[in-house]
């Protein structure tokens, strides 16, 4: 697998099959075959990511922004609150 990190932070936003195409550039991330892009990642650039090849996915199951990735380890992100059980907390209030 690959996964795309922020520089600044370690977050993992997204993982992709090791057969996906991730193109990096200074503006913008491609995903997809350059001439049939599946989608664009706006807010992110080689700039302030990195591209990470030859990952293993977590145990728990990847959702994007919910691990740091240091070293070859994952983690859970500080502060990282599982939006089901929050809407489910809030129901019951």
């Amino acid at each position: 697998m690959k996964l795309i990190k922020d520089n600044e932070s370690n977050v993992v936003p997204w993982l992709f099959e090791d057969s996906q195409v991730v193109t990096m550039k200074t503006d913008q991330i491609d995903v997809g075959d350059p001439d049939n892009l599946e989608f664009i990642i706006g807010d992110m650039s080689n700039q302030d990511s990195t591209l990470v090849l030859d990952v293993t996915a977590p145990d728990d199951g990847f959702v994007g922004c919910k691990f740091t990735y240091i070293d070859g380890v994952w983690a859970i992100s500080d502060g990282w609150v599982d939006p089901e059980e929050e809407a489910e907390e809030e129901e019951s209030v």
